[in-house]
């Protein structure tokens, strides 16, 4: 499972996301040239499940950010997108990512705003999301490969 694809496209496709522009499947990246979203992963913890899985919490690191000049405006502005992506993750869907983990909250959100250049304030939220799933413990059986089959039979008679 590509968990980080799954929590990117469930945001990316959330109408109240339309209006950011840079969306990246990296951890922590951020751009100066558009408000954004980054999704990475951070951390993973196993618990023993069963012989064939194990349970998997991966603690993962969204990273949104935007460009206001003015400081308050823009620590607003971030705080209000933080708790959007946070109530997104929160609900039925988002909770079980349409089905496809056991479960994820949100478990915490850090902020900064930092002068990024001379006339432009970056504001940005760090979201830590815990989610929880099932990971296959062993690897995946592979079947033999039969290059060619031949039916040419040879009867000398």
């Amino acid at each position: 499972m590509d968990l980080v694809t799954l929590v990117y496209d469930y945001l990316k496709l959330d109408p109240t996301f339309v209006e950011i522009i840079d969306w990246n499947k990296a951890n922590g990246f951020i751009s100066l040239e558009d408000s954004g979203i980054s999704v990475g992963i951070n951390r993973e913890r196993y618990e023993s499940g069963s012989r064939d899985y194990d349970y998997c919490t991966s603690i993962m690191s969204i990273v949104c950010w935007i460009r206001e000049e003015d400081q308050a405006t823009g620590e607003n502005m971030i705080r209000e997108l933080a708790h959007n992506i946070r109530l997104s993750l929160s609900e039925d869907e988002g909770r079980t990512l349409n089905g496809q983990v056991i479960g994820g909250f949100v478990s915490g959100i850090e902020y900064l705003s930092t002068k990024a250049e001379d006339t432009l304030m970056l504001h940005i939220a760090e979201i830590t999301y815990e989610v929880e799933y099932q990971e296959d413990r062993m690897r995946p059986q592979q079947a033999s490969t039969v290059l060619s089959i031949s039916n040419d039979i040879d009867i000398e008679r």
